[in-house]
């Protein structure tokens, strides 16, 4: 009798312990099997800086964010499509787009870098600044007023002729002229003022 109690208490143990390897072994497994779940690998999440957000876009918005993190740092936030500063030198917003949005009146396919300047532009001006450029655009809420284009220097160049125009210096027409005109320069080695900083002091709220 009390042999066949002791073969059970034994038994009754190496079951207890087989119980608790098999526990200790799926325990050991669960580490391995969640780093493939793991959100970050998966999609957008798997972004996990600038430089591997931009090596898959294409070479003209990659080569301008480049520019723009040399001279201004590390975005604020940045995903699989942009890249966004907080204030910067003179800009209150800086963007530089993967792919250029589209504007009211069409899509301007290279204008991938957008900034913007606090500025309040006058009820009667609003309409002026839009026949110059439909790529300006003025937010009266967080009375910013934004430029967009291909490069830093074309965004200059549309504020400070925006300003002009509010200003009333120049009318539409004559903005428009010599945007073109200054901008066909500038491709030709020859530099302006108005494509290197801005022009005037800021209207601010």
């Amino acid at each position: 009798m009390k042999n066949d109690s002791g073969r059970g208490f034994r038994t009754f143990a190496a079951v207890l312990g087989l119980l608790g390897a098999c526990a200790l072994g799926a325990t050991a497994e669960l580490p391995v099997r969640g780093d493939y779940d793991a959100p970050a690998a998966r999609g957008k999440a798997a972004v996990r800086t600038p430089e591997a957000a931009i090596s898959r876009w294409p070479a003209r918005p990659q080569r301008e964010a480049r520019v723009l993190i040399g001279k201004y740092g590390q975005p604020r936030s940045f995903d699989d499509d942009k890249l966004v500063w907080g204030k910067r030198g003179p800009w209150q917003q800086i963007i530089v787009y993967r792919k250029a949005p589209r504007s009211f009146l069409g899509f301007h396919g290279k204008d991938i870098l957008e900034q913007s300047i606090a500025y309040v532009v006058p009820a009667a001006k609003a309409a002026a600044l839009a026949r110059f450029d439909d790529r300006l655009h003025f937010d009266k809420a967080s009375g910013r007023l934004s430029a967009r284009s291909e490069s830093e220097s074309l965004n200059y160049l549309a504020l400070n002729l925006a300003d002009e125009i509010v200003k009333g210096k120049r009318d539409v027409d004559d903005a428009r002229s010599f945007y073109r005109r200054t901008a066909n320069l500038a491709e030709s080695g020859k530099s302006s003022g108005y494509m290197e900083r801005l022009l005037f002091i800021r209207r601010q709220r």
